[in-house]
């Protein structure tokens, strides 16, 4: 089995970055989000936010996906989540899957509140997002170019 690491963005991966062949569904989730290319939105995103917000899964010493949250552009209290991969997830969910609270955790640090929109149809992971990440589903819809999402939201909670 291939070795797993999750590592702080670093530019030398940039190339590996932006010509990630991401999986079908994360690449039709982002461009119809965006209205934009997959490969202008990940430009953008390392170019913009890389190596203070952004951090690569590694597997088998390539880069094989990207997360992180990075700030909204009216209010830098809420972050917007980003979590995007190749098809190689299947390798590693699991293990990915069983440390996202720390990743959460870690984010909430910086942001009061992280959030995104979903596919309504990714119905795994909006289940990850609620029982792994404490997230909570609206439930108002959202018809975005077509495409039906839900926005989920994660609130840092009070210590």
């Amino acid at each position: 089995m291939e070795q797993l690491d999750v590592i702080g963005y670093i530019h030398k991966y940039y190339n590996e970055v932006i010509e990630l062949q991401l999986k079908e569904e994360d690449k039709l989730e982002v461009e119809t989000l965006s209205g934009d290319t997959m490969e202008n939105v990940l430009k953008s995103t390392v170019e913009d936010y890389g190596e203070d917000f952004i951090f690569l899964i590694m597997y088998g010493n390539k880069v094989s996906g990207i997360f992180g949250v990075v700030p909204d552009k009216e209010n830098d209290k809420i972050g917007v989540g980003i979590f995007l991969t190749d098809d190689k997830i299947k390798y590693y969910a699991k293990n990915l899957i069983r440390n996202s609270k720390i990743a959460v955790e870690y984010f909430l640090e910086r942001y009061d509140v992280i959030y995104n929109y979903c596919p309504k149809s990714y119905k795994k992971s909006l289940k990850w997002l609620e029982k792994s990440c404490n997230a909570t589903i609206e439930k108002q819809e959202y018809n975005i170019n077509g495409e039906i999402f839900k926005r989920f939201h994660i609130i840092k909670k009070e210590r």
